[in-house]
């Protein structure tokens, strides 16, 4: 039944969003989902551009071989347990289940995406000077706290004689109470 009506999606898109493309081949392929293995029947379309897609695949957020329910319920599930235990709690849920391997797999892929999501938001901050939108929030005192800790190293005095300065690990933070436009202090 499931592989009946993206069938018939992926036939309406021919229509639509293929318009303008040529079609290389069908490609079948198996997705694990929430209501078990599904072998999907998918256009491979070339685009103007010369660059191949899968617009079934895009359509609903299929990538790899694993639905974003699926993903998310196993991602969500190694963020409390390990790979082995979520694998095993997702062979009660799902007919096919999900290997310790591919659960790792995936959670890796969500890693690295937030991972260069937070490293293009500290490049925009830090080196190309973009102030974060402060999402509303006014602030009527701004406290700062800095301090600095001498790092020991071998031989200090004599580094010192030669002019090579002593290394100093420094810390920086601000803080500040909090008040919502045309609201109170929280």
């Amino acid at each position: 039944m499931v592989e009946k009506a993206l069938r018939e999606l992926d036939d309406e898109m021919k229509e639509t969003e293929g318009k303008g493309m040529q079609v290389v081949a069908m490609k079948p392929r198996w997705v694990t989902t929430v209501f078990g293995d599904v072998r999907l029947h998918r256009r491979l379309y070339r685009d103007r551009d010369g660059s191949c897609r899968f617009l079934l695949d895009e359509r609903i957020g299929v990538d790899g071989r694993v639905s974003p329910r699926v993903r998310k319920l196993a991602v969500l599930g190694s963020t409390r347990y390990s790979f082995r235990e979520v694998a095993d709690i997702l062979r009660w849920l799902l007919p096919g289940g999900l290997s310790h391997t591919t659960i790792h797999r995936l959670s890796a892929e969500v890693a690295d995406r937030a991972r260069g999501k937070e490293e293009a938001e500290r490049r925009a901050v830090y080196e190309d000077g973009v102030v974060p939108d402060s999402e509303g929030r006014v602030v009527s005192y701004l406290m700062t706290e800095s301090d600095g800790v001498t790092v020991e190293r071998r031989n200090v005095e004599a580094q010192r004689q030669m002019g090579i300065p002593v290394r100093e690990a420094k810390g920086n933070m601000g803080y500040g109470r909090l008040m919502r436009s045309g609201g109170t202090c929280k």
